[in-house]
C-alpha cells in the first residue's frame, strides 16, 4: 500500500439534505450543490514492490459484507482479499484447470451470505470461494454462455448473457437471474432476439456491458441508450418493470477526440480477435462507426442509505444522479473527483471504490467516501 499517496480529506455531506457550500460542483439541474462528494481515502496496489499488491489488470471490484475489498485480477486470473484499510488478507484461484483454479476471469459478485461467486467465461462456468477459507466448488453445464456480468443479492445471482440459437440463425441477450446450483434461470427478466447478422459484428465488438444493479430483492438495468435516460427496476419476480427517468436529460455529444479514440479502440479490439482467429473475413471487413452521442447511463450502484447511483455518461466530473431506491423518486446528484473523469467506480452498501481499466501509470484501487 503506497502511504504517500494517502489523500485523508475527510469530507462528508448530509444524505437527506443538502448543505450548504458541501462541494464546489452544483448541480444544474435543480441548482443545488450535490448531496454527496466522493472523496479519496486510500489506495490499494503499487507499481514496484510488494507482489500482494502488485494488480497485472483490474477485472473488477467489490465489498463483502464485512467490509473486506475483493479485487478480481484478469492477468493473475485470481480474486485478492483486502481488509477494510487495504490490508492484504488472501488470493485464490490461479491460472489452470484444476478445482479452484481459473481458465479466465469476468466479474464477480457477493452472495448474502458472503460466499463470493466468479464468473470463468472460458470455463464455461461459475466458480465459488469464501473471503475466509477459499475454494468451495463450481456450477457447471450451461447451456448458454456464462453471464458476462453479474451481481447478487442473497441467494440469487443476476447477470446478463448472450444467446445463440444454431437452428434458427438467431442471437440475442438476456437479463436473469440463477440460484446457486441450478445452471438454468430461475427467473427471466428481459430477453431479446434477433437474426444473427455478420455486419453487425463490429457493433457487438464494441457494446459496452450495459450497468445493473441489484440490491434489495430489486434488480435495476440501464439499457445502453443515448435518446432516453431509462432505468428498468425490476422486484424478484421478473414482472413487468417501473422505470426511472430523470426529467430534462439532453443527450450528450461525444467530442473528435473520444471519437477518434474509439476508433483506435475498435481497431486495437479488432487485431485482437484476428490474432485470436475469431470472426475470421468478416472481422477483417467489418466497418464501424462510432455512435455520436454518449450513453445516458453508464454505472448503477446503491448506497448504506438506500439510495441509487446513477453515473451519467459525458466527460468531465463524474456526476451521480441519486434515487430512492424503492419509490424511484429523483433526491440530487453526487459528484467525483475531478481527475477520476475515466475510471470505474464501484458504489456498495459496504463501500466505495474506483479503479482504471487501462491506466497510464499502474493498476490501483482508491477506496473513497462521501
Amino acid at each position: 500500500m503506497s502511504k504517500g499517496s494517502f489523500l485523508f480529506a475527510l469530507l462528508v455531506c448530509g444524505s437527506a439534505a443538502v448543505i450548504p457550500g458541501c462541494g464546489s460542483r452544483g448541480d444544474p439541474d435543480a441548482g443545488n450543490g450535490p448531496l454527496a462528494v466522493l472523496v479519496p481515502l486510500d489506495t490499494v496496489g503499487v507499481e514496484l514492490g510488494d507482489e500482494n499488491l502488485f494488480f497485472g489488470a483490474i477485472a473488477s471490484v467489490e465489498f463483502t459484507p464485512g467490509g473486506e475489498l475483493l479485487v478480481l485480477d484478469s492477468n493473475r486470473r485470481s480474486l485478492r482479499v483486502f481488509s477494510s484499510t487495504g490490508r492484504f488478507l488472501a488470493e485464490y484461484g490461479g491460472p489452470g484447470e484444476a478445482p479452484g483454479e481459473l481458465l479466465s476471469v469476468g466479474d464477480l459478485a457477493v452472495m448474502g451470505d458472503g460466499v463470493i461467486v466468479v464468473t470463468d467465461p472460458r470455463a464455461g462456468e461459475f466458480e465459488f470461494f469464501h473471503p475466509d477459507t477459499g475454494y468451495i466448488g463450481a456450477l457447471m453445464g450451461f447451456t448458454h454462455r456464462v453471464p458476462s456480468t453479474v451481481d447478487a443479492d442473497g441467494d440469487l445471482i443476476v447477470g446478463r448473457r448472450e444467446l445463440f440459437d444454431r437452428r434458427t440463425g438467431s442471437s440475442g441477450e438476456a437479463l436473469a437471474g440463477w440460484s446457486r446450483n441450478s445452471t438454468e434461470p430461475v427467473v427471466v427478466y428481459t430477453e431479446e432476439w434477433s437474426r444473427f447478422d455478420p455486419g453487425r459484428m463490429a457493433s457487438r465488438l464494441m457494446a459496452p456491458e450495459p450497468p445493473m444493479e441489484v440490491s434489495g430483492s430489486l434488480v435495476f438495468y440501464a439499457p445502453p441508450d443515448h435518446e432516453s435516460y431509462r432505468i428498468l427496476a425490476f422486484d424478484g419476480s421478473g414482472a413487468a418493470p417501473r422505470t426511472i427517468s430523470r426529467p430534462g436529460y439532453t443527450p450528450v455529444r461525444k467530442t473528435q477526440e473520444e471519437l477518434d479514440e474509439e476508433m483506435e479502440l475498435f481497431e486495437e479490439r479488432r487485431r485482437q480477435m484476428v490474432g485470436m482467429g475469431r470472426g475470421g473475413a468478416a472481422m477483417l471487413s467489418a466497418e464501424y462507426a462510432p455512435g455520436e452521442f454518449h450513453f445516458a447511463v453508464i454505472s448503477l450502484g446503491s448506497d448504506a442509505e438506500g439510495r441509487l447511483w446513477a453515473r451519467r455518461g459525458g466527460p468531465g466530473t463524474p456526476v451521480f444522479d441519486l434515487f430512492d431506491r424503492h419509490t424511484g423518486d429523483r433526491l440530487g446528484t453526487a459528484s467525483g473527483p475531478d481527475e477520476m473523469e475515466s475510471w470505474t467506480f464501484v458504489v456498495t452498501p459496504y463501500g466505495i471504490a474506483a479503479y482504471e481499466e487501462d491506466p497510464q501509470d499502474y493498476p490501483k484501487v482508491v477506496l473513497l467516501r462521501y
